[in-house]
């Protein structure tokens, strides 16, 4: 008899219904490489304690709106998905202090990336960005910044606002213009 193998879906979501008391303290959670292309829509509930995510080398396209409840949440990993924007429910997270989208098909960072106001390391490395927002500036508590292999022509001039920016990766881009 052949095995049937679930939708990698079903099994997180088998999980999450199956586990629920028992990942009331987990704080990481490591799902890359796992052929995910959507998130079950409840995935951010009852995950109060998680601090970090790994979802990086999968499918994802979206993220739902209930990863906006993760609260607690200071770290997202999300590299090599077919994420096109930063989702709604990621720039809710005030308290976030890394996110990492390296080799999605960005074309552009939201301009009220700003939200993010606890950040502290962006990486967009490989994404197809054509330029920075200027509100990139207004994150204030950034150190390390990372773009290269993309498509940016100039640095904004909000930059300069960066006063604890130790790390800046602009490498393989087309800059013509440096403020």
């Amino acid at each position: 008899m052949a095995k049937v193998f679930e939708d990698p879906e079903d099994i997180i979501k088998n999980w999450l219904n199956k586990h629920k008391a028992n990942y009331e303290n987990t704080s990481v959670i490591f799902l890359r490489c796992q052929r995910i292309a959507q998130l079950p829509t409840e995935f951010g509930f009852g995950l109060d304690n998680v601090i970090s995510i790994n979802l990086s080398v999968n499918e994802l396209v979206d993220i739902p709106s209930s990863f906006s409840n993760l609260t607690s949440l200071k770290s997202v990993t999300f590299d090599y998905n077919k994420l096109t924007e930063i989702p709604e429910a990621v720039l809710e997270l005030s308290s976030l202090t890394a996110l990492s989208l390296t080799s999605n098909p960005l074309s552009s960072l939201p301009d009220n990336i700003y939200r993010l106001s606890s950040l502290n390391k962006l990486c967009c490395g490989s994404c197809n960005l054509m330029y920075i927002p200027e509100t990139i500036g207004n994150i204030t508590s950034l150190e390390y910044l990372s773009f290269y292999k993309n498509k940016i022509e100039c640095i904004p001039e909000t930059i300069g606002n960066l006063s604890r920016l130790e790390y800046l990766d602009l490498e393989d881009n087309q800059i013509t213009t440096f403020p």
